[in-house]
């Protein structure tokens, strides 16, 4: 399809992203566990953009995305780790896409983001 087509023009990055979601997800899901991810959503690189869509509701879940090549849908994710329990029932779920091609997935070239990542849950943390 068109749309497809647009999609596969796409330059593929690895980075990554989050998604948030006003929903009780975090508390069914356990490390090792496979996610599909069965339609276009849309992510940031950034915490706060994902903090602020959720405005601190009650029982919502902020995913932790390990994106190879997040354009496709119907992309696979692995459970990293259990679900982080936070304060007000949310929950935070560490995701890595699967690839096929690739067993290793490449963690050296996230290790610069994961860094990030947890200057951005030092900032949360001490903003709340």
């Amino acid at each position: 399809s068109l749309f497809d087509t647009a999609l596969n023009k796409l330059s593929t990055i690895r980075e990554v992203v989050w998604r948030g979601v006003p929903a009780d997800i975090g508390k069914n899901v356990r490390e090792n566990d496979r996610i599909t991810w069965w339609s276009l959503n849309s992510c940031s690189s950034k915490v706060n953009v994902i903090k602020g869509f959720l405005e601190n509701k009650k029982n919502s879940t902020m995913f932790l995305i390990e994106a190879f090549n997040g354009k496709k849908s119907g992309t696979q994710f692995r459970v990293k780790c259990n679900t982080l329990d936070h304060p007000n029932g949310s929950y935070v779920l560490h995701l890595i896409e699967v690839d096929e091609k690739n067993d290793d997935n490449n963690h050296k070239a996230l290790a610069l983001s994961m860094n990030q990542i947890n200057s951005d849950f030092e900032l949360i943390k001490s903003s709340s």
